[in-house]
């Protein structure tokens, strides 16, 4: 099923994407301190984005600025992880504390998630499946079921819970 360089790739990626729930809030939280651990901890399996993440978070000044590299990445780079957070930021209401562009640059927002969604970054998957009812961006209800079923058979937690969720719901089965 999985090359072992894939296999890696994508549990290096996942790590990667836990981390940055806590970094920016995603329903987590951890100290400082234990950011940087965390931050450090990747970095040592040689995750290349861990470790310049770990320097740039310790010179810059502001969380905007942080936000402002993650957008950098994925806009230059075409980064996953870059568009994830990015995608975060353009679509909620505050991303650590910055009020966000949220309603003013949604569509782009979107965007970014569907694009990491595509270079299969499963959070961003779980992302745009959220968008409410009568949301422009809302998935169809089976799509959105079989976009949740994908992310959790692939280890997503928050998909699967969110898979749940539409069961007991009713909605796209």
């Amino acid at each position: 099923f999985w090359r072992n360089g894939q296999l890696k790739h994508f549990q290096q990626q996942a790590e990667l994407v836990q981390v940055l729930e806590f970094e920016y809030h995603q329903g987590y939280w951890a100290p400082t301190i234990e950011l940087q651990k965390r931050w450090e901890e990747l970095c040592d399996k040689n995750i290349d984005i861990a470790c310049i993440w770990k320097e740039k978070r310790r010179e810059i000044t502001s969380e905007k600025e942080g936000i402002l590299y993650w957008q950098e990445l994925c806009e230059a780079k075409e980064d996953a992880v870059g568009c994830l957070v990015e995608g975060w930021y353009l679509t909620q209401v505050q991303l650590n504390g910055i009020n966000s562009l949220y309603g003013k640059d949604i569509t782009k927002g979107y965007q970014k998630l569907y694009k990491a969604c595509s270079l299969v970054i499963q959070r961003a998957c779980v992302e745009i499946t959220r968008a409410t009812i009568g949301h422009p961006h809302k998935m169809s209800d089976q799509r959105g079921v079989q976009t949740l079923q994908r992310t959790c058979v692939n280890g997503n937690m928050r998909g699967c819970s969110n898979l749940g969720w539409m069961y007991e719901k009713g909605e796209g089965v």
